[in-house]
């Protein structure tokens, strides 16, 4: 019984430890199971953060992105209007060239087209109602006759009345204009005609003034009614004997008695008031174009800021596109990580879920042997009464000692082998423990591995890409490096070279003066000759019609002209064998470098107008320097001047218009006097106020320690001199005034006076302090 309850017992235990292990091992898992989800949490937490910054790269990327799309589209409208800007100055620039030569020409003529210009401007001013060529019209058959009958009158004033006229003789003297003539309509309309024509001459066609027409009812009669319109030039000779004006249909002047004759085949009316006029408008087109210029060098500035931009804009992208890929990296790996925990966290939970019933079954055996204890003690009990009272015997007495030794020393080695059993026991649960643990951490270490290969491989990757970009970048910033190398070296003559393109450029502006010239002449040539065959064309058909009212009803034949062909056919064989062929090619060639030229000038053009504006703003910044000190100064001799006299003074620059170039004038007038006059023509005291005036106006410009004065009022009665005294130490409140003086009024008002008087040969210098002019509080000092 005794071995039976040892046995239960030792089971008992050995449960009881069993139990104890798989608490231990339960405690750590639990424990590992709470690391894991602690470091789970942790790693979601590091995804978000992860995910957030992600999302602010991408959108840093999208905003990077469309600010390079931006930047593109800007740089692609600028560069457009760049190009469209220089084209429209090249354009813009020969159109200039071409009226401004025009305008030269017309303004430097200084004919009466000049005055008509300059009238023309204030036309409602003077009532002008217009030209005389611009107010009638005529017959175009008798278009010769009223030319040379009116060629002096076709560009005359139309004013509505003789006061419009004296007003216009008035300004036109004023301005010096050049010649110019004018009709009132007032008188106009007053004219009556005093000469009747001859009826019995068949080769009068009438008064010039019935052909001619206009709004302005008597107009034509005031100009044309004494001039007679014939068929030939005999027959207006002989009525010019009898005092007639006469003009023929050809264009054929006779004043009356002959006095004298002038002729009309082929002229015509020039306007050149639109060539004048044009003048200020290429003026304004020149400041136009200045501040296109200035505009497109804005312009460029702002293209090269763009582009900048897009290179810094450019290397943001790349950065962010690389920032990207770290962190999406890094999410990759946190989420293969937490995974992995994940895995492990279900494994421990299981391994939980098995030593829990373990735990239960152990707990019941646990439980049988307690109930067996409790039934094997009662009997044990019983057995051991019954042997006590069986052991009173010697023998039994000695083997139940020898029996209760071995049962001792059995049990004693029992439980030490229990002992021992449950050490290792527990000593085995840790290392299994600890054993799956390790085998974790080896699996996360293995995954972290795997992701720093990976991670290894992408860096190499990004590695090799950057090693490729920084050959490129560094082989171009060797080539740049070389350009602004040869940019230096060649900025150098840069000088000379842009002397040689200037000359160049003055000699391509004259050349293109005398063609655009040239070409203005041609035009006029080309459209004097439409007009002449224009004329010709009617006087041809006037002929004709003259020939058959004559009775002349059919032509002469016309001559054979075959002849004259077959002689230009031979000719033009002749030459055309010496035709260049090649003289387009060699036109192209000289027209792309007159272009090339052409932009260069621009180019210098638009440099020489940035020097010239920045001269301009120089000297603006003169000026306003000086008349800021020339008001002030002017207004201190007017305040002065007015409190010393009781008159005026000031100062006028003898050139407004141009500052620089001539003096300033100090004009005065004195009380009495009404005429100002300049400070040369003053007389010796009213010089000495001037001038002293003007001294202490230069001392508010430019104040000076102090001032030495000799003798300045000498010629100045006792008014102006007690007058001078108040101004002088009213001033030398700021400054010291040093004044060598004979008047008593003046000595009274100084604060230290020294006499100098002669004794023995030698000079002698007397001090004084004047108490009127010391300050009180000195006195008081003095005296204590």
């Amino acid at each position: 019984m005794s071995a039976l309850k040892g046995q239960i017992e030792l089971a008992a235990a050995m449960v009881e430890e069993k139990i104890k292990t798989n608490n231990y091992k339960k405690s750590s898992n639990e424990l590992a199971l709470g690391a894991l989800q602690s470091e789970i949490f942790a790693a979601k937490g590091r995804v978000d953060e992860l995910e957030k910054s992600l999302e602010a790269d991408r959108k840093k990327l999208q905003d990077a992105v469309k600010l390079v799309e931006e930047h593109a589209d800007a740089r692609t409208g600028l560069e457009k209007e760049l190009a469209a800007s220089a084209n429209l100055l090249v354009r813009a620039e020969s159109l200039a060239t071409k009226f401004e030569e025009r305008a030269s020409v017309a303004k430097n003529a200084m004919n009466e087209d000049f005055a008509i210009a300059e009238l023309m401007k204030e036309k409602d001013k003077f009532g002008i109602i217009g030209l005389v060529h611009d107010l009638i019209t005529w017959d175009r058959t008798y278009e010769r006759p009223v030319l040379a009958a009116g060629s002096e009158w076709m560009k005359a004033f139309v004013v509505d009345d003789i006061k419009s006229m004296i007003l216009m003789a008035a300004y036109a003297k004023e301005r010096k204009l050049p010649r110019l003539k004018i009709i009132p309509l007032d008188v106009v309309s007053r004219f009556k005609q005093n000469q009747d024509v001859p009826r019995d001459d068949v080769n009068v066609i009438g008064r010039l003034s019935d052909f001619v027409h206009s709004d302005y009812g008597r107009l034509p009669e005031f100009l044309f009614s004494e001039t007679l319109l014939v068929r030939n030039s005999s027959s207006a000779f002989m009525l010019a004997k009898q005092s007639y004006r006469t003009v023929s249909a050809e264009g054929e002047l006779f004043e009356p008695a002959v006095g004298s004759m002038s002729l009309d085949f082929g002229g015509k009316i020039t306007d050149m008031r639109k060539a004048i006029l044009f003048g200020d408008s290429v003026e304004d087109l020149r400041e136009m174009l200045a501040k296109l210029s200035k505009t497109t060098e804005k312009k460029s500035a702002q293209l090269q800021e763009i582009s900048e931009r897009m290179v810094v804009s450019d290397a943001e992208k790349i950065k962010l596109e690389f920032g990207i890929s770290n962190v999406e990296n890094k999410i990759a790996s946190e989420l293969e990580t937490s995974s992995g925990k994940e895995k492990s966290m279900s494994q421990f939970a299981s391994n939980n879920q098995i030593l829990q019933s373990e735990a239960d079954i152990l707990t019941m055996e646990l439980c049988k042997y307690s109930r067996r204890l409790e039934l094997l003690t009662p009997a044990i009990d019983r057995l051991s009464s019954r042997l006590r009272s069986i052991g009173d015997e010697p023998s039994s007495k000695s083997e139940l000692a020898v029996k209760t030794l071995q049962r001792s020393q059995i049990i004693k080695a029992i439980d030490t082998t229990n002992i021992e059993l449950g050490q290792v026991t527990s000593m085995l649960g840790g290392f299994e423990g600890r054993l799956e643990l390790d085998m974790r951490q080896l699996c996360e270490m293995d995954g972290e591995k795997d992701r720093l290969a990976l991670e290894l491989e992408q860096r190499c990757h990004q590695i090799e890409e950057l090693g490729n970009k920084s050959q490129s970048l560094e082989a171009e910033l060797k080539t740049l490096r070389d350009q602004e190398q040869q940019t230096i070296d060649s900025s150098g003559n840069a000088y000379g070279v842009l002397q040689e393109y200037e000359r160049k450029i003055k000699a391509l502006s004259e050349n293109e003066r005398k063609l655009s010239k040239e070409h203005s002449i041609i035009e006029r040539e080309s459209a004097l000759l439409k007009k002449d065959i224009t004329d010709l064309t009617t006087e041809e058909a006037r002929q004709t019609n003259d020939l058959v009212w004559l009775g002349y009803k059919n032509l002469l034949d016309e001559m054979d002209i075959g002849a004259a062909i077959k002689e230009l056919t031979d000719e033009y064989e002749g030459v055309k064998s010496r035709i260049n062929l090649r003289a387009d090619e060699a036109y192209v060639q000289v027209i792309e470098g007159y272009r090339g030229m052409s932009t260069r000038r621009n180019q210098l053009e638009s440099e020489r107008n940035s020097i010239v504006s920045f001269i301009e703003e120089i000297v603006k910044e003169k000026e306003k320097v000086f008349m800021e000190a020339f008001q002030r100064v002017d207004g201190d001799i007017r305040n002065t001047f007015e409190k010393m006299t009781g008159g005026a003074a000031w100062l006028e620059i003898e050139n407004p218009v141009d500052i620089f170039s001539s003096g300033v004038m100090l004009l005065v007038r004195f009380p009495g006097k009404t005429v100002p006059r300049e400070s040369t023509a003053l007389s010796g005291g009213e010089k000495t106020i001037a001038a002293t005036v003007f001294l202490l106006a230069l001392q508010s410009l430019k104040p000076s320690p102090f001032y030495l004065l000799d003798e300045v009022d000498a010629h100045l009665d006792a008014q102006n001199t007690e007058r001078l005294s108040k101004v002088l130490l009213e001033r030398s409140r700021d400054n010291q005034i040093i004044m060598v003086t004979l008047k008593d009024s003046t000595v009274s008002k100084a604060a230290l006076i020294y006499g100098v008087y002669p004794k023995e040969g030698l000079s002698q210098v007397v001090k004084y302090k004047n108490p009127a002019q010391v300050p009180l509080a000195q006195i008081s000092e003095n005296k204590a």
